[in-house]
């Protein structure tokens, strides 16, 4: 799984969910693109599923959730961490 195809996925369920007239990549999605809270928990949960990725509490930093660029960054960090452990167990 790279890193852009982390971001293009995100920025679909942006468009489908109709959140933002434009999702850009670098775009703050709480003040540009006026998420709320209901919808940030569902972006959330939809990482989560779509992703196989569980959100740990030290990824809650709220700048490692403002733009797709850092969401997207951070799923990308988590997934290669956790294929390193998971190799390193096996």
């Amino acid at each position: 799984m790279t890193l852009d195809y982390i971001k293009r996925i995100i920025k679909l369920f942006f468009t489908t969910n109709n959140i933002g007239s434009e999702a850009i990549f670098d775009l703050d999605i709480y003040n540009d693109l006026d998420m709320d809270s209901l919808g940030f928990v569902q972006l959330i949960v939809f990482c989560e599923d779509t992703f196989g990725y569980k959100f740990d509490i030290s990824d809650m930093d709220f700048d490692n959730l403002r733009t797709i660029n850092s969401i997207s960054e951070t799923i990308y960090k988590g997934v290669q961490s956790n294929e390193k452990n998971t190799s390193i167990l096996q």
